[in-house]
């Protein structure tokens, strides 16, 4: 039996607060959202995911998604996944911010239908800018201690070797050698 006129009309507006509710954890909520068609245009766009990209409310809908990517060959597989209607899950992509910097993002897709009507991509993105800069800075700082620590070997060598030349020296001129290299002529492991 269909409800009547009344019925639904309590039913809409017992909805109504739920409703705003969830638009207003999709809209704020972390992570950033999109709603994105198989051909790549982007027909949402959360606060979050516009933030992420630095642009306003008005400034991404209606636009293809590759106009923020870095990378042809990362466009190319998530277009993949979005012609499959394919699920993507942590996928790495560099986006660029409005300001011209490099956002790195994870992504992740999932497909949204109508019974068996393809409706369009539910992408959600982190942004791990803080972490992969982190992690390049630790990089970084690793090859300048690496540097340092080869640095400190060679010169070690050298002066090894030189007091080597001092102790040859010494012992010429008959003198006993002022070096004990006891410990520079054992094997290294």
């Amino acid at each position: 039996m269909a409800p009547t006129d009344s019925q639904a009309d309590r039913l809409s507006q017992s909805l109504r607060p739920h409703e705003s509710e969830l638009t207003g954890l999709m809209e704020d909520g972390p992570p950033g959202l999109q709603w994105v068609n198989a051909a790549g245009i982007i027909l949402r766009a959360n606060r979050v995911d516009r933030e992420i990209l630095g642009y306003g409310a008005d400034d991404i809908a209606g636009r293809h998604i590759a106009e923020f990517h870095v990378d042809p060959y990362a466009i190319n597989d998530i277009l993949r996944h979005f012609a499959d209607k394919e699920p993507l899950v942590d996928f790495e992509a560099r986006l660029r911010h409005k300001d011209g910097s490099i956002r790195y993002i994870l992504i992740s897709a999932t497909p949204v239908f109508d019974g068996e009507k393809f409706l369009h991509m539910r992408c959600y993105a982190r942004d791990v800018t803080g972490a992969r800069q982190m992690e390049e800075e630790l990089r970084r700082v690793k090859g300048e201690q690496e540097h340092v620590y080869r640095l400190m070997v060679e010169r070690e060598h050298r002066m090894i070797e030189l007091k080597r030349q001092v102790n040859r020296l010494s012992e010429m001129l008959g003198q006993p050698a002022p070096y004990n290299l006891a410990f520079a002529d054992q094997p290294t492991a």
